[in-house]
């Protein structure tokens, strides 16, 4: 073995623990010696728990949803929930729920799809020097639509008229 705790089939493919006091951490590998490569490496539990200092980070639970910051699929706990159905739950406790950064130029920061087609975007845009908030809808059909409830209050179409109290 090359290091303190070695579990192999002679010497091939194995688990290997390899303590690093110069960097403070362990390394746990899924190896193979004789062909220089990493395995893939299967964890099978009902929930598997990642935690630091003895208190638990993360977890995937037994639904394939995983949990950031929290315990339960919850709405009114704060973190981070990755669901296995696609939905992604940001949950904060006063402060931002999602803060969505764009670095160096112009451009989307968020695109929205329908079915795999852009339905729009929003984005920044700078122009005389001032920064601005581009809510941009998809080519050839943009209407921008504020509801309260299922009635909609107001409506910029895609010609740039603002409609008031249409349905």
């Amino acid at each position: 073995p090359s290091y303190t705790l070695v579990v192999s089939d002679n010497g091939g493919s194995g688990v290997e623990f390899i303590p690093q006091t110069t960097n403070n951490r362990t390394k746990l590998l899924s190896y193979n010696r004789s062909g220089s490569a990493y395995n893939t490496f299967d964890f099978d539990a009902s929930d598997i728990h990642f935690n630091i200092s003895g208190s638990e980070k993360m977890r995937v639970d037994s639904s394939g949803n995983l949990l950031v910051g929290k315990t339960a699929s919850d709405f009114a706990v704060a973190g981070a929930e990755l669901r296995s159905n696609g939905q992604c739950v940001f949950t904060a406790d006063g402060d931002n729920s999602l803060d969505l950064n764009r670095l160096t130029n112009d451009g989307a920061i968020a695109i929205f799809r329908k079915d795999n087609s852009v339905i729009g975007s929003l984005g920044s845009n700078t122009t005389g020097g001032q920064p601005l908030l581009d809510i941009a809808g998809a080519a050839g059909n943009s209407n921008i639509r504020f509801l309260t409830t299922s009635t909609e209050r107001m409506r910029i179409d895609s010609s740039g008229n603002v409609l008031f109290g249409t349905t």
